[in-house]
């Protein structure tokens, strides 16, 4: 089987869409030992993609940078010079599934051209999330995307079914077209915890606005005995240091920046709660959940009309969700987990592990493409 991923990014970069996209590579070539993944992405300059498995095709078709400013022609000549140049061009036309991850509109033409010279092949669409920020006409793509998906029969795939009530693509989507499936993300479980309760808190993500870390970097001014540290880069990178600077709070909030996945594993170990302060539907799921879990984390998240971050552990101990900024109910809730003994902390933080292995032992990707 002959299968083409459609990415954004791919690996070394690291996210909640390529988690997914990672994993279904994995997954399908470990399924049959004839398997081969051609995987189309536009990753950052600086994180140039790299091949996880010897059949595993990489085919970099330009700086994300450059993305947007591309005709869709662009990516369509680009894949079929790199499969001339690599004498791969046999592949065109043997495509048994096209694997899209959306949002990710520039790729639609290419997308039509592999179905075009592979008509059986099946289709299925990763809908992470809808277009936001660009409003209505962010609305009238998500919906001219979606028609074209369900012109072309493809499988719709949500993580969550409150997501897929409240995305732009629910018009287009019937019970014979969807499947719902969560996602587990990198899961790599931590050593164990000390058992006391440190006041640590963590955030993991890419610097943006629909995190509202500024609420978090304010939440602080609240919390004088508790640290704060930031891993991930973005575009507010500059403006969270220089509000963190102007509010006094350089010692107990650390913009650390990108971090390698073993550097991760030992921050997760260390901290007492991971917040994710999400406000939108952007946040369509929070796979980040999942990898705090396993390091034994206590997770502090919003209800987002709309979306499945809630989802995502239910009925668990380990698991605190809010109104969104709701203050009170938080500092209550600290006050609360400061009085918890050692046997609490050491019991809940097993719970969150073991319930972030049952979650990815039980997520696979290969039965939805085969």
């Amino acid at each position: 089987m002959i299968v083409v991923s459609l990415n954004k990014f791919t690996f070394p970069y690291s996210g909640g869409m390529e988690s997914v996209s990672n994993s279904i590579i994995h997954d399908v070539i470990v399924e049959n030992d004839e398997n081969v993944v051609l995987n189309i992405c536009s990753n950052p300059q600086i994180q140039k993609p790299i091949a996880t498995h010897e059949r595993e095709r990489i085919y970099f078709l330009c700086p994300f940078f450059f993305m947007f400013n591309m005709p869709v022609g662009f990516f369509v000549f680009n894949f079929i010079k790199l499969l001339i140049q690599n004498a791969q061009l046999q592949y065109l036309r043997k495509i048994d599934a096209i694997v899209f991850h959306y949002p990710n509109p520039q790729y639609l033409g290419l997308l039509l051209v592999l179905k075009l010279f592979n008509p059986f092949a099946k289709v299925i669409i990763f809908w992470h999330c809808d277009i936001q920020k660009k409003g209505f006409l962010g609305k009238l793509v998500n919906w001219f995307c979606a028609f074209i998906f369900r012109l072309l029969n493809s499988q719709f795939v949500f993580t969550s079914q409150e997501y897929a009530k409240e995305s732009d693509a629910r018009f287009f989507v019937n019970s014979g077209n969807v499947n719902f499936t969560k996602i587990s993300g990198n899961v790599s479980v931590s050593v164990d915890h000390d058992g006391r309760f440190s006041k640590k808190i963590l955030f993991v993500g890419r610097l943006v606005e629909y995190k509202n870390l500024d609420f978090l970097v304010r939440l602080m001014e609240k919390l004088p005995d508790y640290t704060l540290t930031i891993i991930g880069s973005g575009v507010l990178y500059d403006e969270l240091d220089q509000l963190v600077s102007s509010l006094g709070l350089n010692e107990r909030v650390l913009l650390k920046g990108f971090v390698d996945d073993n550097a991760l594993k030992e921050y997760f170990s260390e901290a007492d709660i991971f917040f994710l302060p999400s406000i939108n539907k952007a946040e369509a799921y929070g796979v980040v959940q999942v990898e705090a879990a396993a390091g034994g984390c206590h997770l502090f998240r919003f209800r987002i009309k709309g979306s499945g971050v809630s989802s995502v552990f239910q009925n668990h101990s380990f698991v605190h969700t809010f109104d969104i900024e709701d203050v009170g109910s938080i500092l209550e809730k600290l006050t609360e987990l400061e009085l918890k003994g050692e046997s609490y902390w050491n019991s809940t933080r097993t719970d969150a592990k073991l319930a972030a292995i049952q979650l990815h032992e039980s997520t696979g990707y290969a039965g939805l493409i085969s």
